[in-house]
């Protein structure tokens, strides 16, 4: 047989890493003669992961060749096959995440290629942190092993604006009033911003609130609070504009409670239901003989109302929002004499008291009326005179009389008036101011006062 000492081995095939045994086509050359299949045997050494593997080529016995050697060849490492699937996620959400399917080889990390300022990743995770809307690039890296190349795929990550509820409020007014004022609309006041993330802050602009229709305030109804503004400056959030509703209502009455059957008196009210803020009116009547002792307006809570005393027995009030309580007690008038000497259970009582308040007499002391002395003509004329609240006479009438002297000081005036008015003529050409008026004579003077 022949001897081939230097035996060129040529390999064919495909040396990628695929887990299994890489088996390449071995032809075996002397110099240019390609030397038959039959007459060695190939085995292989390190043949199954990447890296350096070797082809051993022996003779076979009893063949034409005494032929043997060795080469080698490189198992490169194999591509990573795995894929990622682009993300889109709302601001906000908290479980957005970049994920991968199939098979990785090597530690899996994740970071932010571009658009950091829409998106941050977790390296380890893949969790994602929404900053606004926009759009990032998210890299997914596999870092490969022995028998694996190092990989990596790019995530597009589409963050969209969430939506936030800007609503207006609802709100309610009483027929006869005037409707909430929405030219400067206020935060909380007149609408609230729903949806707001962790420490979010909005501001929006040109806020601006209108009624549809414009509310009728005579009746009852409900009318549509429209809201806009301008959110556009904001790159995290879209505006939802939510209407309100104004809802018209007839102002509530509430019940004024008198009391039935107050002993001595009578209390009326006027209204009998009132709203709040109306003006309501009581009528307190003291039967004879008594006067208004306590009058008392209490709310549904028990809380004391102020009155206001319109004279005439009557007193006002301002309604509170809810039903009120009237009491009223009376008691029995203190008989006051107007002088020592005239006893309130004397049948001329009233008269002397009337006489004393009216300024028609005035006794003949602070203290003292005399009630059974008999009335001199001057006194009668002075009570004329102050009954009548006359006016004294400038003419002097009393001259003309020669007992003129005797007419007291605090009688000359009514004299002088009683005489002008032709009330009194004197008896036989003298006044006789100090003598006694007869019943007869003072039935005359008030005759005489009656037809003037």
């Amino acid at each position: 047989p022949k001897t081939v000492t230097d035996p060129t081995i040529a390999l064919r095939g495909d040396f990628t890493y695929t887990g299994e045994a890489i088996d390449p086509a071995v032809t075996v050359k002397d110099s240019e003669t390609e030397i038959p299949a039959g007459e060695y045997t190939v085995s292989f050494r390190g043949n199954v992961n990447a890296g350096t593997a070797a082809v051993i080529v022996t003779d076979v016995a009893g063949g034409n060749y005494i032929v043997s050697g060795s080469t080698t060849f490189e198992i490169d490492k194999a591509d990573q096959t795995f894929s990622a699937e682009p993300v889109t996620a709302v601001y906000g959400d908290m479980d957005a995440k970049v994920t991968y399917t199939g098979t990785v080889y090597g530690a899996v990390t994740y970071a932010v290629k571009s658009g950091g300022d829409a998106a941050e990743v977790d390296e380890a995770t893949g969790a994602l942190t929404l900053l606004k809307s926009g759009t990032a690039v998210v890299t997914v890296i596999a870092a490969g092993d022995a028998n694996h190349n190092r990989a990596e795929r790019d995530v597009t990550v589409t963050v969209q604006k969430a939506t936030l509820t800007i609503r207006a409020l609802d709100r309610s007014a009483y027929t006869g009033s005037a409707a909430p004022d929405l030219s400067a609309p206020a935060l909380d006041r007149d609408y609230v911003i729903e949806g707001l993330l962790g420490s979010d802050t909005v501001v929006v602009e040109d806020v601006r609130m209108s009624y549809d229709p414009e509310p009728d305030m005579t009746e009852t109804g409900e009318y549509g609070i429209l809201i806009t503004g301008d959110l556009s400056a904001d790159e995290r959030y879209e505006p939802d504009f939510i209407s309100g509703t104004l809802t018209v209502t007839a102002l509530p009455t509430y019940p004024i409670n008198v009391p039935d059957g107050t002993e001595n008196g009578s209390v009326s009210v006027r209204p009998k239901r009132a709203s709040r803020g109306d003006t309501v009116t009581i009528t307190v009547e003291p039967d004879e003989g008594f006067e208004l002792d306590e009058l008392v307006v209490t709310d549904k809570d028990g809380n004391e109302l102020r009155l206001t005393d319109r004279g005439g027995g009557k007193y006002s009030f301002t309604m509170p929002g809810g039903r009120v309580e009237i009491k009223a007690s009376f008691k029995k008038l203190v008989e006051i004499r107007p002088f020592d000497d005239v006893n309130t259970d004397a049948y001329y009582y009233e008269a002397v008291k009337w006489a004393a308040e009216a300024g028609v007499v005035k006794g003949i002391s602070a203290d003292e009326f005399a009630p059974e002395a008999p009335v001199t003509r001057q006194e009668i004329a002075t009570m004329l005179y102050r009954f009548a609240k006359a006016e004294a006479v400038a003419e002097d009438k009393l001259a003309a009389f020669p007992d003129a002297a005797s007419v007291a000081d605090w009688a000359k005036d009514a004299m002088n008036w009683a005489v002008a008015r032709g009330l009194i003529n004197g008896s036989d050409g003298k006044l006789l101011p100090q003598d006694t008026a007869t019943r007869a004579q003072i039935a005359v003077i008030l005759a005489r006062y009656l037809n003037a």
